[in-house]
């Protein structure tokens, strides 16, 4: 009887160990997902900014000092309000290419 328990015990935690790789291979998978979803939304921006014509370096020195410009906090809100115009007006565009294109299929 011993025996079997030890083994039903052993059996356990096999079980949890196997468990708790899994949950960590999908926090992995999770959190890379989401560092990708950040870095393409970023291109994003940069893209919608007009910047993505810019070298890399000269990209990066210019993220630089708009970084050190942020700390600022009625700089970081006027940046934020234009930033919010932008977003809105791209969103209605976006949908209206969206309706656009619907439309046209449906042959209307």
């Amino acid at each position: 009887m011993r025996q079997n328990a030890r083994q039903h015990l052993e059996a356990q935690l096999r079980r949890l160990a196997q468990q708790r790789d899994d949950t960590k291979q999908k926090f992995r998978a999770l959190a890379r997902q989401t560092r990708q979803k950040r870095r393409y939304r970023s291109g994003e921006l940069v893209e919608l900014a007009g910047l993505v014509h810019l070298d890399p370096e000269t990209l990066l020195g210019g993220l630089g000092a708009l970084a050190a410009m942020s700390t600022d906090s009625d700089t970081a809100s006027r940046w934020k309000a234009v930033g919010e115009a932008r977003l809105a007006e791209h969103r209605r565009r976006k949908a209206h290419r969206k309706r656009s294109a619907l439309s046209t299929v449906d042959g209307v």
